[in-house]
């Protein structure tokens, strides 16, 4: 667990400031007039929202599942999830 703490520490200001740019790439989309306006907004919007979803599972869930991972190994359970991972595909 602390390997993934101190994982999500490193990457952290990474991945935040990754977000804060591509968002701020989409800012001008939202203000834009006409028709074209129109139809960027909703494009730009449903980006943003994606783009800050993948941050917060990026520094999130990744860490939580690296953690487990790490956890598995040293109790030497490893492996025990790869049938449910196979029988997905």
């Amino acid at each position: 667990m602390d390997a993934a703490l101190k994982g999500a520490e490193q990457i952290g200001f990474t991945i935040i400031s990754l977000t804060v740019s591509l968002i701020a790439v989409l800012i001008p989309l939202l203000f834009m007039g006409d028709v074209v306006g129109r139809l960027f907004r909703e494009f730009a919007v449903t980006l943003a929202v994606t783009i800050i979803i993948s941050a917060v599972v990026s520094l999130d869930a990744d860490s939580h599942d690296v953690g487990t991972h790490f956890a598995a190994r040293a109790q030497g359970t490893t492996g025990a999830h790869l049938p449910v991972v196979r029988d997905c595909f």
